[in-house]
Parts: C-alpha cells; structure tokens; sequence
C-alpha cells in the first residue's frame, strides 16, 4: 500500500492537512480514549507576576539573583553528589 493511499485530508481550524487514515487508533494507543480532553498540565516556568504599576525591568535584579542562588544550591548539589 502506498503512503498515499494511507492518508486523507482533514480539516484543522483554519486549514486542510493529510492525515494518516489511523490517526485516531494511534492517538488512543499513545495518549489514551481521552487524548483530546484538555488538561492543565504542571509547569516549572515559577510564579506569574502582574504589576501594571511597575516595569518587568524594575524585577529582573531580584528574579535574576534568585535564579543565581537556586542555579548555586544545583551545581554544589551535584557537586556533593559525585564526592561521595
């Protein structure tokens, strides 16, 4: 069977794409029966600040020397971890 022949076109919001014809098996397979349910997933991207009083700029001092000193607690982290 040609690749061609196991695809169709679809509609995605605003465009037509090919598709494998057994999208949706290999999306239950892979993701489960609910692949298409939204979920909130976690994030390691830290805190979200909203001050429409203040410039970003005005917070970049203190975010940058907290990131310094969790990227210091990481590296003597991993420092201890390989002297043992």
């Amino acid at each position: 069977m040609s690749r061609r022949a196991r695809t169709t076109i679809q509609h995605f919001s605003s465009l037509w794409d090919t598709t494998s014809i057994c999208n949706d098996r290999f999306l239950r397979t892979q993701y489960g029966d609910d692949y298409m349910t939204p979920v909130m997933a976690p994030t390691n991207h830290g805190e979200l600040i909203i001050d429409a009083e203040h410039s970003y700029k005005d917070l970049l001092p203190e975010v940058r020397k907290a990131y310094r000193r969790s990227a210091l607690k990481r590296l003597l982290k991993k420092k201890t971890k390989y002297k043992k």
